[in-house]
């Protein structure tokens, strides 16, 4: 389910603003729409090419998804209290220039909801999804011997209005549902129609091509064109570490550079970084599997120019104390130190977190993870030894909650060195397990705040969640 709450100065209320299960409008009202046949459809059984009304089985089916209930219980699987399917991975993202949230949901859907109702504006089935929706009617879905699917379960990102004149596009990924991504023109959500399905990049062909978790970054490159960077995600055909550049509006391929970078790897979610201001992206860095920080140039306004920096090596290779590397799967922030009298002042730093959270044996992984701060001076970092360590000082409990602090830094400390970095490990040097999977945030506080959430995964697989 999604669930609003207001928030006011005494804090988050205790009870739901509404829930969006419950504003699902009836079967026949929905706005529900896919691709079929090469174009933007109404999900309906008239609608639909033949390809696909034998994929779905029946009409029966069909309406068993737009919502009718009415078979359930006989023929085909009951829902529960709602239709809404299960929100795993896909994080719910709120757009003020239409007052909208958007989230994915596993009934093989993306959801638009109003943001101050809750009522379901509309919803886009992805074509990859359809081939397999027929299962969600079936009694045994959930079972072993039908076991749960991924549908719609990646990250989403919506341009803003400013940055795509007049605009508001909508790109979101498949995540553990499926091989590659979608767009959508959501300027108008309650107004949405076929002709607003834009494109969608699900090529088989393509081995590359993987299930990207991250979210897709839109930006303006030096070309002119408005395009989606976004690495190629887990499991591709050629386990390398691609960068994908989309055109925004048609989604076809600007460019694709390869890494290198093989053996079961794949590019994280990538940052972004314009250097002269000018509005345009001149870097990108992403981390891949085996512990690369990769520096992309696309800096040129031909995108023959386009490539790894570096003359194709890495900025970095993040390893653990043992010199094992350790995988990047969370996105780079990059920030400029703009503090007057710094050692380092107008050098730029790339901040990430290292670990790994979506393979089946990854919340019994015990490697020693760590926090990076690198400073990118066009050359490559040798190693650990280039870095200035941080550890985690003392360990305690402040008003009920967990705290701890980090040795502090001593005037000059940085002389000579590349960045930091922070071994996550208990104060006494234990390691449990603790990793950095989102992207770190900085903020220009009295003092520049670097902020990560880590996580410390429990393993049992009846026990969600964790601590960190």
């Amino acid at each position: 389910d999604l669930l609003a709450y207001s928030v006011t100065s005494s804090g988050v209320a205790p009870f739901p603003v509404w829930r969006a299960s419950e504003h699902i409008p009836p079967p026949e009202n929905r706005k529900i729409f896919t691709r079929s046949g090469g174009g933007g459809k109404e999900f309906r059984w008239t609608e639909l090419s033949q390809a696909d009304q034998s994929a779905i089985g029946s009409q029966d089916v069909l309406n068993f998804l737009r919502g009718d209930r009415s078979k359930e219980g006989g023929t085909f699987r009951t829902r529960g209290s709602s239709v809404l399917g299960d929100i795993v991975h896909s994080s719910p993202l709120y757009v003020k220039d239409s007052n909208t949230v958007y989230v994915g949901a596993n009934d093989g859907m993306l959801h638009a909801f109003d943001a101050s109702t809750g009522v379901e504006l509309f919803a886009y089935v992805p074509s990859q999804s359809i081939p397999k929706m027929n299962n969600l009617s079936d009694v045994r879905y959930g079972t072993a011997a039908l076991p749960h699917t991924y549908f719609v379960d990646g990250e989403i990102n919506v341009s803003t209005r400013s940055q795509t004149t007049g605009r508001n596009y909508l790109v979101a990924a498949l995540g553990h549902g499926g091989k590659g991504l979608f767009a959508l023109d959501v300027t108008n959500p309650a107004g949405f129609s076929a002709s607003n399905v834009l494109w969608e990049y699900f090529d088989a062909a393509d081995a590359d091509l993987g299930y990207m978790i991250g979210r897709p970054i839109i930006a303006k490159m030096n070309d002119g064109s408005s395009a989606v960077i976004v690495g190629n995600g887990y499991g591709s055909t050629n386990g390398r570490a691609v960068l994908y550049i989309l055109d925004l509006t048609t989604g076809s391929l600007l460019k694709k550079i390869d890494t290198g970078a093989a053996g079961s790897n794949m590019l994280s979610s990538p940052g972004v970084f314009d250097s002269d201001g000018n509005g345009t992206i001149d870097y990108i860095y992403a981390g891949d599997l085996k512990g690369n920080v990769w520096k992309f140039d696309v800096s040129g306004t031909d995108r023959s120019s386009w490539g790894v920096a570096l003359s194709g090596d890495p900025l970095f290779t993040a390893v653990d104390p043992g010199n094992v590397p350790q995988p990047i799967t969370a996105p780079v922030t990059i920030v400029v130190d703009d503090v007057a009298g710094d050692l380092n002042y107008g050098k730029r730093f790339i901040f990430f977190g290292t670990g790994s959270y979506f393979r089946s044996g990854d919340p019994s992984d015990m490697q020693i993870q760590s926090w990076y701060g690198l400073i990118d001076d066009n050359a490559r970092i040798s190693g650990r030894s280039a870095l200035k360590e941080r550890t985690v000082q003392m360990e305690g409990r402040v008003n009920g909650y967990p705290v701890r602090t980090f040795s502090e830094a001593v005037a000059g400390d940085m002389a000579g060195k590349k960045g930091w970095y922070i071994d996550l490990k208990t104060a006494g040097g234990v390691a449990q397990g603790e990793r950095i999977v989102t992207e770190s945030k900085y903020y220009k506080l009295a003092e520049p705040t670097l902020i990560a959430s880590s996580i410390i995964p429990v393993v049992d697989p009846c026990v969600p969640g964790g601590t960190g």
